[in-house]
């Protein structure tokens, strides 16, 4: 690899760092990925925002349309 492409890289990886450092569970594309068929984040997120055990059975995400 010479030096323009590592500068390429270098500069894309800056910049998916950057998009990634500003989502949060609140980003559509982010919790899909997050909790698609994770039960037990699920679970563990939902018991921490209602504050009791909960038991999850079935997850069901957005779907792009």
């Amino acid at each position: 690899m010479d030096n323009m492409e590592a500068s390429s890289k270098t500069q894309d990886n800056k910049k998916i760092n950057k998009i990634v450092d500003e989502m949060d569970l609140f980003d559509d594309e982010l919790m899909t990925l997050v909790f698609n068929k994770n039960i037990p984040a699920t679970e563990l997120t939902l018991s921490i925002i209602i504050g009791r055990k909960i038991t999850v059975i079935d997850i069901g995400t957005q779907e792009e349309m």
